[in-house]
């Protein structure tokens, strides 16, 4: 795969496009154009270290890597709170997407604890509860929080696993979701629910 694919395939499309907006947000001109250049050249050498990993590996876990890291160099303080605004851009319009959604199909709305359901269990994982109205998943083995701990990049696991409150809190007034345990965390699983009530509580 050439760097160009690699690069079109990450975040599903959309990585260069959010990493380049923020940087501009932060940066003059000059500086987030190098800057971008760093990223790439940095994900270029990660992804050559993987060329067998998994589309997590290579295509969410370590461009963030890359960008979090060059961030670092560049501005070290404030590094975790600008890659968070990176990695959040596609959970904020997840969430809008499936606000609105829900405000126009109350049969997408009363299925999304199955939908949640399929979205949410992968490989390690348990599931617990598995019902119409409620269903829950345990997390056992998490290969975000694995690689960037390996990577010396283990800080962004918080943003890693804020995506899911970003995406998920506050969709819809019947609907309850819940993650109050994260492995990165040492609770040893992540715990997800998702609950239709079928009222406005």
């Amino acid at each position: 795969m050439s760097n160009d694919e690699l690069i079109e395939k990450c975040y599903g499309g959309t990585f260069a496009e959010n990493t380049k907006s923020v940087l501009q947000k932060h940066f003059d001109k000059a500086k987030a154009e190098e800057l971008w250049a760093a990223v790439e050249q940095k994900y270029f050498a990660l992804a050559s270290d993987f060329e067998n990993g998994s589309e997590d590996e290579l295509f969410y876990i370590l461009p963030s890597v890359a960008v979090y890291k060059t961030l670092q160099s560049a501005e070290k303080e404030n590094a975790l709170e600008i890659f968070r605004e990176i990695y959040y851009i596609d959970g904020k319009r997840g969430h809008d997407y499936l606000v609105n959604r829900f405000r126009e199909d109350e049969d997408f709305l009363q299925s999304f604890p199955k939908i949640f359901l399929e979205n949410e269990n992968g490989e390690n994982c348990e599931v617990i509860a598995d019902t119409p109205t409620y269903t829950e998943v345990h997390v056992k083995k998490c290969r975000f929080v694995e690689l960037a701990r390996e990577l010396g990049s283990e800080e962004i696991c918080s943003a890693f696993c804020g995506i899911d409150d970003v995406i998920y809190t506050d969709l819809h007034p019947a609907l309850h979701y819940k993650r109050d345990k994260t492995i990165f965390g040492g609770d040893g699983l992540c715990n997800f629910s998702m609950r239709y009530s079928g009222e406005k509580e």
